[in-house]
């Protein structure tokens, strides 16, 4: 155990974690200001950072050495995350609807439907006790059974935002954030290391509000 609270890591995570939140501070800030007639992609960048700060300021605190016991903070922490990375994804539909501009009235209502059918599973499917937000814990099978409904809302999204070229590269960066996810969801209650793909997963949001700055 105290070997692990000596460990380099704590403070390489901590950094990363300030660099994130300054991050994002400043291209929220820098979207609603530059893109004033598309408010959407301000507010997707500030939930985005928000809802993770529920979760990693617990987790630097831990790091940090805090000694409060810091199990319902992290625990209901993941649950705000799980919450508003639902939220960021319906909005970056949005965000990609309005400006997709080859589906009919049809197909986007369909679509939309879609979004907000999975949105909701997958949030009701948080809210349920087998979780264990409370005791920090993973949640076991229940974990993978509320993840499934946000798998398919963000393959949906990832699919079409690489099916429109000027949103190519963040459907790209989509891909890539389930790409670092999934070992997580299926593996890291029993290889806890795999935790550490957290950080490329967060870097590939990086990449997505870096593209819709650019864009």
């Amino acid at each position: 155990m105290t070997a692990v609270k000596k460990s380099p890591m704590r403070y390489v995570e901590v950094v990363f974690d300030i660099a994130y939140f300054t991050f994002i501070i400043f291209a929220g800030a820098y979207l609603l200001i530059t893109r004033p007639e598309t408010p959407l992609l301000g507010a997707m960048t500030f939930v985005l950072g928000m809802g993770d700060a529920f979760h990693l300021v617990p987790r630097m605190a831990k790091a940090l050495g805090v000694r409060r016991d810091l199990t319902f903070a992290l625990g209901y922490g993941k649950l705000i995350t799980s919450v508003t990375m639902t939220a960021f994804y319906v909005l970056l539909y949005f965000a990609w609807s309005e400006f997709a501009v080859s589906y009919d009235v049809n197909a986007r209502s369909i679509l939309t439907a879609a979004i907000l059918i999975l949105a909701g599973l997958r949030v009701t499917l948080c809210l349920f006790p087998q979780n264990r937000w409370r005791e920090n814990l993973s949640g076991g099978h229940f974990a993978i059974i509320r993840n499934m409904p946000f798998i398919a809302l963000g393959a949906l999204v990832a699919v079409l935002c690489l099916m429109t070229p000027s949103f190519l590269q963040i459907g790209i960066a989509v891909v890539g954030s389930f790409a670092f996810y999934l070992p997580v969801i299926f593996g890291a209650e029993k290889n806890p290391k795999l935790g550490m793909l957290m950080l490329p997963k967060t870097l590939m949001y990086v990449w997505i509000i870096v593209r819709l700055c650019h864009g």
